[in-house]
């Protein structure tokens, strides 16, 4: 078993080291809750910056006016201390125990173990202890040294509550298997970052979208049980239902992606990943209102062409994290906006008949809401002719594109 123990040690060492550099490629743009992420740290987990070599306020400030992030060291000592946070928080609860978490423990083994021994490993007297570390370091070096503190900072949630999310996601979107196949493919290092960074917009989104709209503590195995198929299942017609900006924009990606090394399939599927996003919204409506989520993916998609959203949720990805503020008034912006779509998805939905195309449905919805379309429409249209992508003006325009709905964003099915 020499060989096999060797390769899981080291396939961890890689792991981390692949964190740490992805880490590096957007350090500059995270410095703000990097920054915040440490002074958490100070504060409630009594972490010394001078003697973790971890930069003083003073330095931090130094450094956004610079416009550069951490160093690879400081990144690897902040990393080192969100698993060692998150381990202890994992072993008080009974999460270990439970069959979503404790299934990855025969993984932790070599093969002829896994073959021989499969029921002592799972009464293993260290199987708590081993399955956190497993799943802490899956999470933190798949979604990023920062994800769960912003998961907890956006939504209000204890890390706990972001641990769950995550393995949600991962197995509903197949993350984990999405960033294996970023890692063995040979692509230039940049390429792959870049994929990495795209692929966790996704795990964050999904997370988010997974608390606000799911009854919490969220049930990981039935969340899993509700969507994971569902995704797989309609993924592959992705391309179907794109149109207009937002197809050209996916191609485009995956195209560059593809000219680097990437597989076709898995240039796309990283590149429509956002949009992939958006599955979770279409199956959640298709199940409260009983129309095939095909239909409603027809739907949801013509209306982000038609009234240009993604441009809008790009500029809110480029707005400034200067501090905390900034980063949840990006986030209100951003929910503010897909929440509007779910409300005006389920709005078409309710006047189209299902043998019309998404189009047909939004021209016959349009037209019973005129007076209200059309003036947010113009606004809408001024904002775009002006080319402003600042704080107050993408604010207005999601406001308008809420005030197009007929009623309130739905809750979740149940």
């Amino acid at each position: 078993m020499t060989d096999e123990v060797a390769q899981l040690v080291l396939t961890d060492n890689e792991d981390q080291n692949d964190l740490i550099g992805t880490s590096r490629a957007n350090a500059a743009s995270l410095l703000p809750v990097h920054a915040m992420q440490i002074k958490y740290l100070v504060e409630q987990r009594g972490v010394n910056r001078e003697l973790e070599a971890l930069p003083s306020e003073k330095e931090i400030h130094r450094r956004t006016d610079a416009g550069i992030g951490l160093t690879s060291p400081e990144l690897s000592t902040l990393m080192a201390h969100v698993k060692l946070g998150l381990k202890e928080q994992m072993l008080t609860t009974e999460l270990p125990e439970q069959d979503v978490f404790a299934s990855r423990l025969p993984q932790y083994f070599p093969t002829p173990l896994r073959e021989r021994f499969t029921p002592e490993i799972r009464t293993h007297q260290l199987r708590r202890e081993i399955v956190t570390t497993m799943l802490i370091n899956d999470l933190v070096d798949t979604a990023g040294i920062s994800y769960v503190f912003r998961i907890t900072e956006d939504v209000g949630v204890g890390p706990i509550d972001a641990v769950r999310t995550y393995v949600a996601t991962d197995a509903i979107f197949g993350v984990g298997h999405i960033w294996r196949r970023i890692r063995a493919a040979s692509m230039p290092v940049a390429v792959s970052d870049r994929m990495t960074l795209d692929t966790r917009r996704l795990i964050d989104r999904a997370g988010r979208w997974l608390l606000n709209y799911r009854p919490q503590p969220l049930a990981v195995g039935a969340e899993i049980n509700r969507f994971a198929a569902k995704v797989k299942a309609l993924t592959p017609q992705m391309s179907e239902w794109l149109r207009g900006d937002d197809k050209a924009i996916v191609e485009k990606e995956a195209g560059e992606f593809a000219s680097q090394g990437a597989p076709q399939d898995l240039a796309y599927r990283v590149a429509a990943g956002l949009y992939r996003y958006s599955l979770l919204d279409i199956i959640d409506i298709a199940d409260i209102t009983e129309i095939d989520p095909a239909e409603v993916a027809d739907t949801y998609f013509a209306l982000m062409d038609r009234l240009g959203t993604d441009g809008l949720l790009t500029a809110v990805s480029e707005l400034p994290r200067r501090d905390r503020w900034h980063s949840l008034a990006r986030l209100a912006i951003r929910d503010d906006i897909y929440s509007s779509l779910r409300s005006l998805c389920f709005d078409v939905l309710a006047v189209g008949e299902p043998d019309e195309s998404g189009e047909e449905k939004i021209a016959e919805w349009e037209h019973i809401s005129a007076s209200r379309v059309e003036r947010a429409r113009r606004t809408l249209l001024e904002i775009q002719e002006t080319g402003a992508k600042d704080l107050a003006t993408l604010s207005v325009a999601a406001r308008q594109i809420r005030r197009m709905t007929r009623t309130s964003a739905r809750g979740s099915s149940s």
